[in-house]
């Protein structure tokens, strides 16, 4: 319909379909989604109503606990606790509902990248939503998903037995401590290789400009205090020569994207295609993480520039007042 079509062509400009009919895609997805007990909410009264009466105090006691703990320390045991958590029967539906349009946007732009005939990692994979899906979606390919928490795989295996799909493996790995199972053809990062979420990423020369030094070792310092550096290292170490990476992470703010997009290139990566910003609800808050990198080691035909100015629309100023007040 008219209005369907209204709904979803604001969120994938610029995404590669194939054969797919991205409006069957995403009432595929949808449908889905639901399957696992997850809802979509436009306000956060309706969803926080529904959370307080599908949860026990002591249920969100123990989240907002963890949340805390966790807050910093991305990777550390208060993180895999975190995910083990959100991965109980009761809570998952509930807490993962905060994640619906998220599914929904990533999981339909993924879909458009995946060839037939390959064989696909998802590192970080939680407990399988999208892994699952993408293999129901494309019984031709094995999907491999890995995650750090065993209750989070327990789960994922699971599901996959109980929906009958076969050409998906779990398993329990935290990169880059743990090798990794087999090499591929296409490996899936969203929201998995950069946590670190309260780091700015590389600091720009000065207050007054947007431009970030050019020092290697500053670089190489941030990429291993984050932890980016070995784990991007870990999943290059196990892509085909000629296969493709495609990364959805927390680079909203420019340091952010701008340590990410070195640390690419540095080990020799090259736009596949021009980076594609997604925005997606968060109940009723947007966010934009993105954008949603696809990248080889093989140079294609057509060279893409990595792209290091801030995000402005037109009119935007480095201040915040324009006109005489602002020149002053």
């Amino acid at each position: 319909s008219a209005e369907r079509q209204d709904r979803i062509s604001p969120h994938f400009r610029g995404v590669i379909v194939t054969d797919r009919n991205p409006l069957n895609l995403l009432s595929r997805l949808e449908a889905y989604l639901s399957s696992w007990g997850l809802r979509e909410f436009q306000d956060e009264s309706s969803y926080y109503g529904w959370q307080r009466s599908s949860l026990t105090r002591d249920q969100l006691l123990a989240f907002e606990r963890l949340l805390k703990r966790r807050s910093g320390d991305e990777g550390g045991d208060a993180d895999v606790q975190f995910y083990d958590l959100l991965a109980q029967p009761t809570v998952l539906p509930v807490l993962y509902s905060q994640r619906y349009d998220y599914y929904r946007k990533i999981g339909v732009a993924l879909c458009s990248r995946l060839p037939q005939g390959t064989r696909v990692l998802d590192c970080g994979c939680g407990v399988g939503i999208l892994t699952t899906f993408f293999a129901q979606e494309f019984p031709g390919l094995e999907f491999v998903g890995i995650d750090r928490s065993t209750s989070s795989i327990s789960i994922a295996e699971q599901e996959a037995k109980r929906r009958h799909v076969e050409n998906v493996s779990y398993f329990v790995r935290s990169i880059p401590n743990e090798s990794l199972p087999g090499r591929y053809d296409v490996i899936l990062s969203t929201q998995s290789v950069f946590q670190a979420e309260a780091h700015p990423g590389l600091p720009s020369m000065g207050w007054q400009t947007f431009q970030r030094p050019s020092v290697i070792q500053e670089q190489v310092a941030l990429e291993a205090r984050t932890g980016l550096g070995p784990k991007l290292d870990a999943l290059q170490g196990v892509l085909q020569q000629d296969g493709r990476m495609l990364f959805y992470e927390k680079t909203g703010h420019l340091g952010r994207r701008i340590l990410f997009q070195r640390a690419l290139s540095r080990r020799g990566f090259h736009l596949v295609h021009e980076p594609l910003v997604i925005g997606y609800r968060s109940v009723d808050e947007e966010v934009v993480d993105g954008p949603l990198y696809e990248v080889s080691q093989v140079p294609p035909g057509i060279p893409y520039i990595w792209n290091e100015e801030p995000d402005r629309t037109a009119g935007d100023s480095l201040y915040g007042c324009g006109g005489e007040t602002g020149q002053h």
